[in-house]
């Protein structure tokens, strides 16, 4: 069964299928065996060429890091694997049509240390390296200026000020419950 819905305005158009019973099997083995023992993969790529191509344009005056450009190859992938981007809700899968790419980022702090820090890149797919960086630089300038990186951040931030007054497995439910949803 394949609907389409429109939910709110930044999420955009995604569709709902159920999920066949062996897949639900599978994916609750993944789950309980995620808790155990752990795998460790190395993978090696060769980015000689991607590399020369960054200096290159930087060379010309354009604005482009190795970041922006992996940011871009993985919202190129999920347009060519569209059922990676999807969420599993209970017994449906939930595959969205825009892609929305949650990286992070290493930003200063006022104190002067480095924080990691999430940013949304809407609409991936649709960006090129050049402007992905620029989102990216755009993000850390709002953070130097405001403390946050975009409402989401904000949000975030909010949230765990909030959460971190409660004793620890208040925490770890909240954060159980939040990743649920």
């Amino acid at each position: 069964m394949k609907n389409t819905y429109k939910w709110k305005k930044h999420i955009g158009n995604y569709c709902i299928k159920r999920i066949p019973p062996h897949k639900l099997v599978f994916i609750d083995a993944l789950d309980v065996l995620a808790h155990s023992r752990s795998m460790t993969a190395m993978i090696e790529l060769d980015i000689t060429h991607i590399r020369t191509q960054i200096r290159k344009a930087i060379r010309e005056g354009i604005e482009v890091s190795l970041h922006a450009f992996l940011v871009f190859a993985a919202a190129r992938a999920l347009v060519e694997y569209k059922e990676l981007n999807a969420a599993i809700k209970g017994n449906k899968c939930i595959q969205f049509e825009d892609i929305d790419l949650n990286i992070p980022v290493l930003l200063k702090t006022q104190t002067g240390e480095w924080s990691p820090r999430q940013i949304v890149i809407r609409r991936a797919d649709t960006l090129d390296p050049v402007k992905i960086h620029q989102l990216i630089e755009d993000a850390k300038t709002v953070h130097m200026n405001d403390n946050f990186t975009g409402t989401e951040d904000k949000t975030a931030m909010q949230m765990m000020k909030m959460v971190s007054l409660f004793p620890g497995f208040i925490r770890r439910f909240v954060i159980r419950t939040i990743a649920r949803n």
